[in-house]
């Protein structure tokens, strides 16, 4: 039926688009080797027209002198090349010479810098001892000054105290005194009632 018609339809399509690629694939091979054959005949036209320039230059005295003379430009040549060789080694070596100065400055720089670093580190080491010790002297002086106030205060008691006691004499001293004019005018009173 329709599906057997539809599958005849499409292998015929199939098969018309097969023929038309492989036409077009045949004629750009064809191009192609025609485009190789047109070169190949005019490098063979190149050759055979520099081929009959050979035939009617070699006897020409000119150009047996250019022959000769040829071999000689190359060695100029040569020595030029040399020469520029030697330049450019010479260049070489000296930027090789600047390397080397330049590490060796670095180098010195490097010990120098490891040289002060070790004299920081050194003088650093010495000033946290004199620091702890600073410290330590400071604790000692805190501990003399904490037991000298203590001293202070207790001197400063000991003077209340005295201060205290002083007081009391000098009030058993006015009361004796008092006491004693009482008993010199008790005297006095009975001597003369006497």
């Amino acid at each position: 039926g329709v599906l057997a018609n539809l599958e005849s339809e499409r292998d015929e399509k199939l098969r018309v688009l097969i023929i038309g690629l492989q036409a077009m694939m045949r004629g750009k091979i064809a191009q192609e080797r025609f485009k190789k054959l047109i070169q190949q005949q005019k490098a063979i036209q190149v050759l055979q027209r520099n081929g009959k320039c050979y035939l009617k230059l070699r006897n020409w005295q000119w150009w047996r002198l250019f022959t000769k003379v040829k071999p000689l430009l190359q060695v100029t040549s040569r020595d030029k090349e040399i020469h520029e060789r030697e330049e450019e080694l010479k260049k070489v070596q000296d930027a090789h010479v600047k390397d080397r100065e330049a590490l060796e400055e670095s180098e010195q720089q490097l010990k120098k810098t490891l040289d002060e670093r070790a004299l920081l580190q050194d003088q650093i080491f010495r000033e946290k001892e004199m620091a702890a010790e600073a410290d330590e002297q400071r604790l000692r002086l805190l501990t003399k000054k904490g037991e000298l106030e203590e001293y202070i205060h207790d001197l400063e008691e000991r003077i209340d105290t005295e201060e205290e006691k002083t007081q009391k004499i000098l009030g058993e001293k006015k009361k004796i005194e008092s006491t004693i004019a009482d008993l010199e005018s008790t005297l006095a009173d009975e001597g003369n009632a006497r």
